[in-house]
């Protein structure tokens, strides 16, 4: 169940950070949405791999 609700939370932060990324369309701004979701993606997959109880 905590997976699921990790894989929404994830969703739905790079589809905000995508609506951002796009309506706004500064360079700078893509490039910092990416890197935001790149790192949450790491981080989500690393602590899915790790089966880590909290």
């Amino acid at each position: 169940m905590r997976f699921i609700l990790a894989l929404i939370g994830f969703g739905l932060l790079a589809v905000f950070l995508g609506i951002l990324a796009f309506t706004v369309n500064h360079n700078d701004l893509t490039i910092v949405c990416a890197l935001a979701v790149a790192m949450c993606g790491f981080d989500f997959f690393r602590a899915a791999r790790a089966d880590e109880q909290h």
